[in-house]
């Protein structure tokens, strides 16, 4: 499996986001916080990339792959956050205003799932295709 380092992933995002003015200082900080995530992926032995969701300025669930761990396919740090964010959180299915900051491009399924349950923006730094990942 071939796949971009958290390193590369960071590198990545501040060369190419705030210096340029593309992101804000408050995408910054989520944005931390999701490739804090897939460091931990990587230490787990996970694909590296991790998700945070986002309403209001405040974080509502964050989460890394847990593929292996969970022996579960769909565990995919979009889906893990959608699911707790919706469910635990906030009480209900659908998630419009809330943002997702991911640290790669949603697979289709994900993508699915962020377009369900209505998040409004997703936020991502894109280092390799999602085919590479």
């Amino acid at each position: 499996m071939v796949h971009a380092g958290v390193g590369e992933v960071e590198d990545n995002f501040e060369d190419r986001g705030v210096h340029e003015g593309r992101h804000s200082r408050e995408d910054t900080v989520f944005m931390s916080l999701a490739l804090q995530e897939a460091r931990q992926a990587a230490l787990e032995d996970e694909v590296p990339i991790g998700a945070v969701l986002v309403l209001n300025g405040k974080v509502l669930a964050r989460a890394h792959n847990r593929v292996e761990a969970q022996k579960d396919p769909t565990a995919h740090a979009e889906m893990l956050v959608i699911r707790e964010a919706a469910a635990q959180q906030l009480g209900r299915w659908y998630l419009r205003d809330a943002t997702l900051y991911v640290t790669l491009e949603p697979c289709a399924m994900c993508a699915g799932a962020v377009l369900v349950s209505r998040v409004l923006h997703t936020q991502l730094i894109q280092t390799c295709r999602s085919d590479e990942a």
